[in-house]
């Protein structure tokens, strides 16, 4: 059988009370002994409210619809140990101004796969895409049903990366990388390149933007570099807008599954919070939903699990055609 839906929103209680002259006290009319809470199996769930993601009336039985358990962003994974060459090995300097460099191989000694992915923006099938962490697409959710109708973002799937960028001269021209976030909408950022691009020991840059899937990378002239790698980052995106640090964001590093880490407290020296809402994203500016600093090389022996809950004055001011409260502005892309 298929969805069984009705528009909202629903109501239920436990007892009616008399008529008073303030329409809020006085003595019960109705009583249910039997009162209890209500009891969903297998759990509830907040609808996406983007289009592309979320239930659209009179569509087919198989139809998919997605949502997020228990109504959070939620990330709970163990992210592979950064590479500095993840997604480029240093590619010769004589490479031309806007030519692509050549990516690596997937290769899980480098955290790397291929996959598939359904592009929300037209509903096509890209195959063989670059990403991090995840080995398949089918691990982006938790599917319910035979027919895979209702489901759930998987918080194994993880979060998008930042990119780091390694030349050999900081006089190089800018690199761009074309990919896409964790959700599959369509990303690219300029990563200009200094003397102290924070990379360690090397010249270059880093993203500010998380990338889920990096479909390409680029200069923007011919580089003056001896060699140009591109690889992960131990930052990591949050998965819903974060607009400020409270109660509605938290970050635990478990350095091993019977240790009870104390959650991190979030600063401006270990998280960058989301681009305005209401701004528009461009080639340079700061990620749409936020960045997660690791003071940690995460990968390996250590679980990263991020929980981002929607307040209700961002809720509240959803709609078909705004949903930048939850997750951010516009991705940027030049492609």
């Amino acid at each position: 059988m298929g969805i069984t839906a009705h528009s909202g929103p629903n109501l239920q209680y436990g007892i009616t009370v008399g008529k008073s002259t303030d329409g809020l006290t006085g003595t019960p009319a109705d009583y249910n002994d039997q009162r209890a809470p209500s009891v969903a199996d297998l759990g509830f769930a907040m609808m996406d409210p983007r289009a592309f993601y979320s239930y659209a009336p009179g569509g087919a039985v198989t139809n998919r619809t997605f949502a997020f358990y228990r109504g959070v962003g939620y990330v709970d994974y163990s992210p592979h140990a950064a590479s500095s060459i993840a997604i480029v090995a240093n590619t010769a300097s004589s490479d031309e101004a806007g030519t692509a460099m050549t990516l690596q191989a997937a290769s899980s000694a480098r955290g790397t796969y291929y996959t598939n992915l359904i592009a929300p923006e037209s509903g096509a099938t890209l195959s063989s895409v670059l990403t991090f962490d995840s080995s398949d697409d089918s691990n982006m959710v938790n599917a319910f049903g035979a027919s895979a109708t209702i489901n759930t973002w998987a918080p194994g799937w993880g979060a998008g990366r930042c990119i780091a960028v390694y030349t050999s001269s900081y006089t190089d021209s800018p690199v761009t990388v074309v990919g896409r976030d964790i959700y599959g909408y369509k990303i690219s950022e300029k990563i200009d390149i200094s003397s102290n691009g924070a990379v360690g020991s090397s010249y270059g840059g880093i993203s500010q933007k998380a990338f889920k899937f990096v479909t390409a990378v680029y200069n923007s002239s011919t580089p003056s570099s001896t060699g140009i790698a591109v690889g992960t980052t131990d930052r990591y995106g949050f998965p819903m807008y974060v607009p400020y640090y409270g109660m509605n964001v938290s970050v635990l590093v478990a350095s091993a599954n019977t240790v009870s880490n104390a959650l991190v407290p979030l600063t401006s020296a270990n998280a960058i919070l989301g681009l305005a809402s209401t701004a528009t994203a461009n080639s340079t500016n700061a990620d749409v939903r936020g960045i997660y600093i690791s003071s940690v090389s995460v990968g390996g022996s250590y679980r990263l699990q991020i929980q981002v809950t929607p307040a209700a004055s961002a809720v509240v001011t959803i709609s078909s055609t705004n949903v930048a409260p939850i997750f951010g502005a516009t991705q940027y892309s030049s492609v």
